[in-house]
């Protein structure tokens, strides 16, 4: 379909960012995510709303980003030391996330410690499902850094379906699509109290979302 094309160029099987919450600088982070064409695969069942994975909470049909029984993601420090999620005996429980809403925020927060958001205050997330913290389980020290989600459907940490339906009309050649169709960026607040006596400087920066795309080619 036209929509499954238009997804097919936006797909790719990893979103990467950087991040900041350093406190020296009052820094806060967040990442928005648009998934364009959700609403067209949301209405066309027929194929089980692939690449999007959906489950039922409370008798509803909920599509799930990141998926809820698993965390596929690694956080890197400027140094190059990276850690995932890590559960041994006790286990915590991992949240819901579902994706409600076309454009998402989703604040980074590490070591369990809530900060006030760069864009939006306490009572809208309160008030929007569709904003959640994305944190680690252990104590992470590092203040910035780099985040690396898997949106892939390889193991435990899967994303996503991978979209098989692209035939190329001249050689019958079946093209496999990984990952999720999406577009965003990191948005970054500072406050800088000794930029000069008596002044507060205020500074704010984005970045484009990137990541790797992986497109097999299979023989029918």
């Amino acid at each position: 379909t036209g929509y499954e094309a238009v997804s097919a160029l936006m797909m790719r099987e990893t979103l990467e960012n950087e991040y900041t919450n350093e406190s020296g600088i009052a820094a806060k982070t967040e990442w928005v995510m648009s998934f364009p064409t959700l609403r067209h695969h949301a209405l066309n069942p027929a194929d089980d709303y692939r690449p999007f994975i959906y489950s039922i909470f409370d008798g509803d049909y909920q599509f799930v980003f990141p998926r809820s029984t698993g965390f596929g993601y690694l956080i890197s420090d400027r140094e190059g030391h990276s850690e995932g999620y890590q559960c041994f005996m006790t286990c915590p429980t991992i949240p819901k996330f579902t994706l409600d809403h076309t454009v998402n925020i989703y604040v980074m927060e590490f070591n369990n410690n809530l900060s006030n958001p760069a864009l939006f205050s306490e009572d809208t997330i309160a008030d929007n499902g569709h904003l959640f913290w994305l944190h680690t389980v252990y104590p992470y020290e590092h203040e910035s850094g780099k985040v690396n989600l898997y949106l892939g459907e390889e193991d435990w940490r899967s994303a996503s379906i991978a979209n098989t339906n692209g035939i190329d009309g001249e050689s019958g050649i079946t093209h496999k699509f990984h990952g999720l169709p999406y577009l965003g960026f990191s948005f970054v607040s500072y406050k800088n109290g000794n930029a000069q006596p008596g002044l507060l400087a205020t500074y704010a920066t984005s970045q484009p979302h990137y990541g790797e795309r992986r497109i097999e080619f299979i023989e029918n």
